[in-house]
């Protein structure tokens, strides 16, 4: 790790662990932070002997929330659209938590000043970037901090975090941008991600950042340096103040926690809407990762963001904001609509699909970000973009009616069904001895073929896409029904009460809509024991985790109900 261009007289030393520390701080790594589960997470990372973005050992260890907000590469998607930029030259880290961001940073080969007011989070940073040498760690405090260098990027991510140390100041976002704008280059980038204070999650009661208390910040109670965030155009004010003119606005999905997808700049303009992109449908999918919500939301989240969406307000009730900020014009790709990056996966898995516009038609492209020190444009592989009615979409306004019945489900899910009738068959030498007697056996890629993949043409039939994900059998109609049905009920956020008598155990009503559509499962013969059993295996293999542990879904095969919302 190189030497930081600190500032005047201020002297700074290289601890053991290769952090630098302001003088007079030597016993800060001995006394500062001192918090077990930081200490915890700092010996795992010392344990890996693979520390980089898509560690198995790490992924391995995600086993709660706070250890998948420090150890995720998810939060890595917000830099995503600004790698070229991030590559060519200096990168400040302002805030680097426990260093996933700080990982990603160094893997594309930037040099990297990580600065970090926990001695103990720095230990941590530097251990998960003990073999980047272009990664430097300084633990200081921001507002102390006194840097002669100038960067191409700045990072702000958690904005109103980060200003917590400028709590004595009457603005303390303003000033942490206005520190931020001193050590940035003429032609400099400043990242910023800040929660919405009317970020639609806070009026579905989801509890307010580090406050543990819903509806705080909508009700505009005492937003003070202790709950620092703020509207889109409190912030765009502040940043105008702070002299930056270049402003353009990423929606990262659900929210800059869980960024499993991202809509650009492009993405709310006129030519990509002329051209038929909509949001509706990236926003809604994005639903069943808001978390924490207090208790059942009074609507249903997935069409209140595709409402949003299709009303144009998406950009003021987004639940956080991503920010690209600088003096001069952006030189960024206008023509990316939208990114989406899918939730947890490992590295032989991780991909980046992006929505482009190119001459008035919208294209889709993927490439993979396994390797990020390799990534290239020359990577991509596109095809169109797949337009139609989303099959999913309609089960949500089915599921949100009051008095809903399995009939009306069933009827949904039948053209679904024969849409997989529709494909050819494969022979059972396809297929595992235990397949065999199944009589129409789908070829191994539509495995995934759920409802989310479906769209209805505007000829009225039905097409799949996005099939990326492959199993080493060929499977039974009825597993993938069951699976699909399964898994598109527990990614509700709410629904209204269904018709009498109507069970609520999700298992249960999958396998009543099943036979209500004509399609049976001979639970005396095994073949339930067997579907579990593929619907297990495969889950494991999707996420990266051991074959034989019990997946999460598969865990809530037996307990998971139906989220009926209760309205006073």
């Amino acid at each position: 790790m190189s030497k930081p261009i600190f500032a005047g007289g201020t002297s700074y030393f290289q601890a053991r662990n290769g952090v630098w520390q302001r003088e007079g701080n030597r016993n800060a790594n001995e006394h500062s932070y001192v918090d077990a589960k930081e200490y915890r997470l700092l010996e795992s990372v010392r344990s890996c002997k693979d520390v980089s973005l898509y560690s198995d050992e790490l992924l391995a260890l995600q086993v709660d929330w706070p250890a998948s907000e420090y150890l995720s590469p998810l939060r890595a998607n917000l830099l995503r659209p600004f790698l070229a930029k991030i590559r060519s030259g200096t990168v400040l880290e302002l805030g680097g938590s426990c260093g996933v961001l700080t990982r990603f940073l160094g893997e594309t080969g930037a040099e990297v000043l990580a600065v970090e007011a926990s001695a103990r989070r720095s230990s941590i940073i530097a251990e998960r970037c003990r073999d980047l040498p272009n990664v430097t760690v300084l633990t200081d405090k921001i507002e102390a901090l006194e840097l002669e260098q100038k960067f191409d990027v700045i990072t702000l991510i958690d904005f109103q975090e980060l200003a917590q140390g400028f709590a004595r100041d009457p603005d303390p976002l303003q000033r942490l941008l206005e520190l931020a704008v001193s050590m940035l280059a003429v032609d400099g980038v400043v990242i910023l991600s800040v929660a919405n204070q009317l970020g639609i999650k806070y009026f579905a009661s989801a509890e307010e950042n580090r406050l543990a208390r819903p509806m705080f910040g909508v009700n505009d109670a005492g937003l003070t340096a202790d709950v620092s965030c703020c509207s889109r155009k409190a912030l765009e004010d502040r940043i105008n103040r702070a002299g930056l003119s270049s402003i353009e606005l990423y929606l990262p999905l659900p929210n800059d926690k869980v960024p499993v997808s991202l809509v650009y700049p492009a993405g709310f303009d006129a030519p990509g809407q002329s051209a038929g992109w909509d949001n509706a449908a990236l926003m809604a999918n994005s639903a069943v990762h808001v978390r924490p919500l207090s208790d059942l939301p009074a609507y249903s989240v997935e069409l209140a963001l595709q409402t949003l969406a299709r009303n144009g307000l998406a950009q003021g009730l987004a639940n956080s904001f991503l920010f690209s900020l600088g003096r001069q014009p952006s030189q960024s790709d206008q023509t990316v609509l939208a990114a989406h990056y899918g939730f947890q996966r490992p590295a032989r898995f991780a991909k980046e699909k992006q929505f482009i516009l190119n001459a008035g038609a919208i294209w889709s492209r993927k490439r993979s970000t396994a390797d990020t020190a390799s990534i290239s444009d020359d990577e991509w592989i596109t095809e169109p973009y797949q337009a139609g009615q989303r099959w999913s979409e309609l089960l949500l306004e089915i599921i949100n009616r009051p008095g809903w019945t399995v009939a009306q489900i069933s009827e949904w899910a039948d053209f679904w069904i024969q849409s997989l009738l529709a494909q050819s068959p494969v022979t059972t030498d396809h297929a595992i001895a235990e397949l065999h007697g199944f009589t129409h056996l789908l070829p191994a890629r539509y495995f995934d073929a759920t409802p989310f993949n479906l769209v209805k043409l505007a000829d009225g039939t039905g097409k799949f896409f996005n099939l990326e994900w492959s199993f080493t059998t060929a499977v039974p109609v009825e597993f993938v029904v069951l699976r699909g049905l399964f898994l598109s009920l527990e990614r509700l956020t709410c629904c209204e009460n269904p018709a009498l008598q109507t069970s609520d155990k999700l298992f249960e009503l999958a396998l009543e809509v099943m036979e209500m559509s004509g399609l049976s499962i001979d639970i005396q013969a095994g073949d339930l024991e067997l579907f579990v059993q593929l619907f297990n295996a495969f889950q494991n293999h999707m996420q990266g985790q051991p074959k034989a542990s019990a997946n999460h879904s598969v865990k809530n095969l037996s307990v998971a109900v139906l989220p009926v919302r209760v309205v006073a």
